[in-house]
């Protein structure tokens, strides 16, 4: 009942408020001097201040709930390369791989292992022959993609890191 009350006197008295403010900071504006106008802004707001206003929320930092990785060795970029997009990119555009596995899944796509076991499935229905011990070259593509071609063709496939 006193909250209903509070509200509508101050739905009652905001608005008269509000109009004297308007005519005091009005009549601020039309003060020529420097100081005195700083003096005439500064008594026209200290009116509002005998207004009740809602305190305001102090803003809490934000928790950071996620736990703090356990130490690991810290891969080489020729390990992390192709799964920049679950960690920081290190910066490398290109690999240079040797084929120690290849496996074609009922869609005719390569899964291919490599020599220092990265594990890369092909993504689109291009067509390279490709045989184990070939090198082979991964690019970075656009928007995260990865492009595998041999280093003596124009040729390449899409292909994304599984492993």
């Amino acid at each position: 009942m006193k909250l209903a009350f509070l509200i509508l006197c101050s739905a009652l008295v905001a608005p008269v408020m509000a109009s004297s403010l308007s005519s005091q900071l009005s009549a601020c504006v039309k003060i020529s001097d420097g100081k005195e106008r700083l003096a005439c802004f500064d008594q026209a707001m200290a009116t509002t201040k005998t207004v009740a206003a809602i305190p305001e929320k102090k803003a809490t930092p934000p928790v950071n709930v996620a736990a703090e990785p356990a130490e690991t060795k810290p891969l080489t970029k020729a390990e992390n390369f192709g799964q920049e997009h679950k960690q920081v990119s290190q910066g490398l555009d290109q690999l240079e791989l040797t084929i120690a596995s290849i496996k074609k899944n009922s869609y005719g796509q390569y899964r291919l292992v490599s020599e220092n076991n990265q594990v890369w499935q092909q993504k689109d229905s291009s067509h390279l022959k490709l045989r184990v011990g070939d090198k082979v070259i991964i690019k970075r593509g656009a928007l995260s993609s990865f492009y595998l071609k041999k280093p003596e063709s124009n040729r390449s496939i899409k292909v994304k890191r599984i492993k």
